[in-house]
């Protein structure tokens, strides 16, 4: 008992009493059980999850908008940066399916070309995405939840943020 130490689950708030090699293993929870009803309403976790899955279904389109080859890897850009554009993270029309190639060694190294181009080959996408790109809107726990849902049901649609 003297070289056990207390530790409270973020969850379930329960007590755990845990020894020195039990406590280098502790993730803050009581069991997997705890940590999943936790995440399910942890905004950055929910993001990081969502983001992979988001990032999937558009790669799924198998093919380049640019080079219009398929390859057997296809990857998710973004036409305005989630870092700087955080509200677009999730907008279907903010995305577009590429190869590596494209991707990385022109979309991301020639970016005047890449924004000239993306406004002549989708006029209407780029219109609305300078309308909407400043919009500050923080995600929460239940607009994320439904994006997922419609992640996983491929409703792209549903995955506009704002109306156009």
């Amino acid at each position: 008992m003297r070289n056990k130490r207390k530790r409270t689950c973020r969850q379930c708030k329960t007590v755990n009493l845990l020894t020195p090699s039990q406590l280098k293993k502790w993730s803050g929870f009581c069991n997997r059980s705890c940590k999943t009803a936790y995440n399910q309403n942890d905004i950055r976790w929910l993001t990081k999850t969502i983001q992979k899955e988001f990032n999937s279904l558009v790669a799924s389109k198998g093919e380049c908008e640019k080079c219009l080859k398929s390859f057997a890897v296809m990857q998710c850009s973004h036409v305005w940066s989630i870092g700087s554009y955080s509200n677009l993270r999730f907008d279907i029309l903010n995305t577009m399916c590429m190869c590596g190639r494209c991707h990385n060694f022109w979309w991301h190294l020639e970016p005047m070309e890449s924004r000239e181009w993306f406004a002549k080959k989708f006029p209407e996408r780029d219109i609305y995405l300078k309308e909407v790109r400043n919009i500050v809107k923080p995600w929460t726990v239940e607009e994320l939840h439904k994006i997922r849902e419609a992640v996983k049901n491929k409703d792209l649609k549903a995955l506009v943020r704002f109306s156009p």
